[in-house]
C-alpha cells in the first residue's frame, strides 16, 4: 500500500507503526520483533499491521529505504555533468547522518550477516550507481562492450565497497567523524568516478 494513497487515520496509525518499529529495532533485532509486540507498541491491532507490511522486519526496511530514497532523490535528481562531484558528496554524507540517527539499530543489524538492512543499503546504493550510469553514461571506459552484464557489475561493485566501507565507520568507536569518513571515500573511489574535494 503506498503511503501517499492512505487517509488521515491510516496515516496517523502508520506513523504509529514506524514509531514503534524503530523504538523496537533499537533496542532488539529486528528477525526478535514479533507482530505482537509491534502492534502492542504501536498501539493497534494485529491485523492492523499486515494492512502495512509482512512483518515487523519488512516495515523497518520500507521506513529506511523511504528515508535513503528521499536522500537520494534531494541530492541526485536533475545534476548538470560539472555537479556530481559536489552531489557525490553530499549524497555519502547524507547517507551517513541518516545512519548515525539509527546507528543503535545499524550497530546490531550490519554487524548480522543475515540481517535485512546489509541487502537493504547495498541496494540502495547498487539504485543509485545504476541511476548515475543511465544518466551519466558514468562508468569506466570500455564497459559498455559487456552490455548489461557490466553495467550490473559495475553498480555492485560501487555499492558493496560503499555499504563496507560505511559499515566499517559505523562499528568505530563514537564519536564517529563524517569528515574523516568522506575524506577516506574520496581516496577510495576509482579513478572514473567524479572527483569531490575532502
Amino acid at each position: 500500500m503506498s503511503v501517499s494513497a492512505l487517509d488521515p487515520r491510516q496515516r496517523r496509525t502508520r506513523q504509529a507503526l514506524v514509531q514503534a518499529v524503530l523504538a523496537l529495532a533499537a533496542d532488539q533485532p529486528v528477525r526478535e520483533i514479533s507482530v505482537s509486540a509491534l502492534a502492542r507498541a504501536a498501539g493497534v491491532h494485529r491485523s492492523t499491521v499486515y494492512q502495512h507490511a509482512p512483518s515487523p522486519a519488512a516495515l523497518l526496511v520500507s521506513v529506511l529505504q523511504a528515508e535513503l530514497d528521499l536522500v537520494r532523490e534531494r541530492h541526485l535528481a536533475g545534476l548538470a555533468p560539472g555537479q556530481l562531484g559536489a552531489a557525490g558528496r553530499g549524497v555519502v554524507r547524507a547517507v551517513l547522518d541518516h545512519l548515525e540517527s539509527h546507528a543503535a539499530l545499524y550497530r546490531r543489524e550490519l554487524a548480522d550477516p543475515v540481517a535485512p538492512l546489509g541487502d537493504m543499503l547495498r541496494e540502495h546504493f547498487a539504485e543509485s550507481v545504476r541511476g548515475m550510469i543511465d544518466t551519466h553514461r558514468l562508468a569506466p571506459p570500455g564497459v559498455e562492450r559487456l552490455g548489461p552484464e557490466g553495467r550490473e557489475m559495475v553498480a555492485r561493485w560501487v555499492a558493496e565497497g560503499s555499504v563496507g566501507a560505511m559499515t566499517a565507520w559505523l562499528l568505530g568507536p563514537a564519536p564517529r567523524d563524517p569528515e574523516n569518513y568522506l575524506a577516506l571515500h574520496a581516496a577510495l573511489l576509482p579513478g572514473w568516478w567524479p572527483r569531490w574535494s575532502a
